[in-house]
């Protein structure tokens, strides 16, 4: 039992350390710390390095200093250089050998021809003589390699203005200083900065911590909103972040694409809904009809009459699949209409031609009036669909002995194709919801027409597709003008 429970914790202890792991939140803070860390260390490796080249050359110029301080002591006129006097513990000059001698450094004296005249080594170290001689700067090692010494060399020159010769080589001077003096004291300098990067990471932990929160807190709540949201439920909205600019963009963003989505389904709702009204109504009717037929004989006559008004019915359904099926295409976005030049001016002549005989079954004069000329790319048998449904519309609305005119001209970069009736018109408040599919104005709702409502919505969708547009203005009594903008082909 207790192998169980052991064995569950440990799963559920790795399982915890890889959620962990593969947390944004956390290798974000992880990121964060890893480059601040990495920009410190890079940092005190510079600063350790320019610093140890600041105390190196602060040395070299003291060595050239104590060495200068030095020179005025040397007797250069009696036998090999040595000092004018001895090295004197009571000596309070602050430039002389003694005074150097005490602070630490090695001075030694040369004669000419390499050997050791005078000497001075506080710590008593043997240091190595190296030659042949070389002015300037050098480190030597002990002999017993426990410390190293930076020695600055300078010849000692004799000089006489008597002399034929202008100045002569006399010896040669060494002042050094142990190195160990001088980088200890820089280790000493260098121990509070590494010190530090503990402090350093521990609150780049801390500031990570902060900006994840203020970076990802925003997002996780947009992550709880959209797990929130489903198809039956998409009123959830994301509130004011107040962070930074893109964070508030992202959720405006998402909070309009709900928005576009709420409002396609709901579309799609009210869409299935008035279209299973729509097709209700006709199959409830034919139901009827042949459920009476059924019930009792029925003369040859009396069994026409229900055929014909069955195949009205029929006819109704038809047209609503047709127009259904077609709005299903555009919207799938998936078809690819051929497009082609189109001549509007020859289209919409045929257009009216074609719709001369039912303009004349209803009395009503259809005219056209037609710029030349004017052509656009499209698809000729949506386009033909798109002006067919907006002429029948007008014939179906205005009352015989009534005039329906098509014009068309040129608008600026745009072909404006109008269709003018001057039948009932429509009331003011109607017009926004013209384009909606199943949408009829009110009056006409339980009309026996045979409309769907779905004709405009169709003409809509294949002007948009067009990338145009189209427009209603109506005044009741009046008529009505429906406006089509449709680019010109350039």
């Amino acid at each position: 039992m207790n192998s169980i429970v052991s064995k569950f914790k440990l799963n559920l202890r790795l399982t915890w350390t890889k959620r962990v792991w593969h947390s944004l939140w956390f290798r974000l803070i992880a990121l964060y710390i890893v480059l601040v860390g990495i920009t410190l260390l890079i940092f005190s490796i510079y600063f350790y390095f320019q610093l140890q080249q600041h105390e190196q050359d602060t040395l070299d110029a003291n060595l050239e200093a104590a060495t200068l301080q030095i020179i005025p002591s040397i007797d250069l006129d009696n036998g090999p250089p040595h000092f004018r006097n001895a090295i004197n513990p009571n000596d309070s000059n602050g430039d002389s050998p003694k005074d150097l001698h005490d602070k630490g450094y090695f001075i030694r004296l040369f004669g000419a021809q390499g050997q050791v005249v005078e000497s001075t080594n506080q710590l008593n170290l043997e240091i190595p003589v190296k030659t042949p001689f070389k002015s300037g700067y050098s480190t030597v090692p002990s002999v017993d390699n426990k410390t190293n010494w930076r020695i600055y060399s300078q010849e000692l020159v004799w000089r006489t203005p008597r002399s034929a010769v202008p100045q002569q080589l006399v010896g040669w001077i060494q002042v050094g200083w142990p190195t160990f003096l001088t980088f200890d004291a820089l280790t000493d300098a260098y121990k509070p900065l590494l010190l530090a990067i503990p402090l350093v990471l521990l609150l780049a932990g801390l500031g990570g911590w902060f900006l994840a929160s203020q970076v990802l807190g925003p997002i996780i709540s947009i992550t709880r909103t959209a797990r929130a949201i489903s198809s039956t439920d998409l009123a959830g909205r994301i509130g004011e972040t107040g962070t930074t600019t893109e964070i508030e963009r992202l959720a405006t963003t998402f909070n309009d694409m709900l928005d576009r989505l709420q409002a396609a389904f709901e579309r799609e709702r009210r869409f299935t809904a008035d279209a299973s009204h729509e097709l209700r109504t006709p199959l409830t009717a034919l139901k009827g009809r042949i459920e009476v037929s059924l019930g009792q004989p029925r003369s040859q006559a009396d069994y026409v009459d229900t055929l014909k008004d069955l195949n009205t019915e029929v006819d109704r359904l038809i047209r609503l699949s047709n127009a259904l099926l077609n709005l299903s295409r555009i919207d799938q976005q998936h078809q690819s209409w051929p497009s082609d030049n189109i001549d509007l001016t020859d289209l919409l002549d045929s257009i009216v031609e074609t719709m001369q005989p039912l303009a004349e079954s209803k009395n009503i004069a259809l005219t056209g009036q037609l710029a030349p000329g004017l052509n656009i790319s499209g698809n000729f048998d949506q386009l033909t669909r798109l002006f067919i449904n907006l002429v029948d519309n007008a014939l179906k609305y205005t009352q015989p002995g009534g005039k329906v005119t098509v014009s068309l001209k040129e608008t600026g970069q745009f072909a404006r194709i109008e269709v003018i009736d001057n039948g009932e018109g429509i009331p003011k408040e109607y017009l926004p919801h013209l384009f909606e599919r199943f949408y009829r104005v009110q009056p006409d709702r339980t009309s026996t027409n045979g409309g769907a409502g779905l004709g405009l919505a169709i003409s809509y969708e294949i002007a948009r597709w067009h990338h145009g547009k189209i427009m209603v203005e109506s005044k009741v009594t009046e008529g009505t003008v429906v406006s089509v903008y449709l680019p010109l082909k350039t």
